[in-house]
C-alpha cells in the first residue's frame, strides 16, 4: 500500500456520523513491526533448552500475551512451574540477538508516517519496553510517536484497557477519539473496553508477513 493509498484509508475510517478521530494509537507486534515470527523462535528456542517443545498452532493465538501471560499459559501446558524471570531473560536474549530479522509492515508503517505532524499518535504494546523501543528505532519508526509505552510503563496487559487509556491520557484525547490499529484478539478487547474504536490490521497486512 503507498502513502497516498494509506492516507485515504485513514480517512474513510472514521468515528461515525462524519467525525474523524483526533489521535491514533497503534499496537507494535503484528501491526507496526513483522516480528511475531522473531519472538517465535525465541520462545521455541528457550523453551527447547528446558526440553519442552512450543510448536505454532499454539503459540500463534497466544502472541498477543504478555510475556508473563504467555508463561503462565505455558506452564499449564507442562503442568509445571517455572521461574519467570529466568525465562523473560532468556527470551530476551534470543530475542535481542536476532533483531535484525524484524522489519516494517509497511501498510500500517505508512499510516503513521503519513499521519505524522497531523494526528497526535501512540505505541501501546505488551511487548517489554526495551524490546519495543529497539525494534521501533531499528526500522527507523520511533520518532513518529509523541508517546511509545509497553506493559513494563503500566503493570497491567492487555485485554485491560489500561495501556490505551494511558495512551489517550497523555496524548490528551479522549479515549472514543482515539482510532486503535491492532492484529490480535486481546488487543481488540482492550480497546472495545478502553471505548476506542478499533481497526483490524490483519486483513491490510496479511501480503505482508514473513516467516
Amino acid at each position: 500500500m503507498t502513502g497516498q493509498k494509506s492516507w485515504a484509508f485513514l480517512a474513510q475510517n472514521d468515528l461515525g456520523e462524519g467525525e474523524a478521530p483526533l489521535a491514533l494509537i497503534f499496537d507494535c507486534d503484528g501491526t507496526l513491526l513483522n516480528s511475531l515470527p522473531v519472538y517465535e523462535r525465541a520462545w521455541r528456542a528457550t523453551w527447547g533448552e528446558l526440553g519442552y517443545s512450543m510448536d505454532h498452532s499454539w503459540y500463534q493465538p497466544r502472541s498477543g500475551f504478555s510475556e508473563d501471560n504467555l508463561i503462565s499459559a505455558f506452564e499449564e501446558k507442562i503442568g509445571k512451574k517455572v521461574d519467570h524471570t529466568a525465562i523473560s531473560e532468556k527470551i530476551r536474549t534470543h530475542y535481542l540477538a536476532n533483531i535484525q530479522h524484524v522489519v516494517e509492515i509497511t501498510p500500517i508503517a505508512d499510516i503513521a508516517r503519513n499521519a505524522y505532524g497531523f494526528f497526535p499518535m501512540a505505541v501501546a504494546s505488551c511487548a517489554p519496553r526495551a524490546l519495543l523501543v529497539e525494534g521501533l528505532k531499528m526500522v527507523g519508526l520511533f520518532d513518529l510517536f509523541n508517546v511509545v509505552l509497553s506493559v513494563d510503563d503500566i503493570g497491567i496487559p492487555k485485554p485491560a484497557p489500561d495501556i490505551f487509556l494511558k495512551a489517550a491520557e497523555i496524548l490528551g484525547v479522549k479515549p472514543e477519539k482515539c482510532l486503535v490499529f491492532e492484529d490480535s484478539v486481546t488487543g481488540f478487547e482492550a480497546a472495545e473496553r478502553a471505548n476506542m474504536p478499533v481497526i483490524d490490521v490483519v486483513p491490510m497486512v496479511s501480503g505482508n508477513m514473513k516467516d
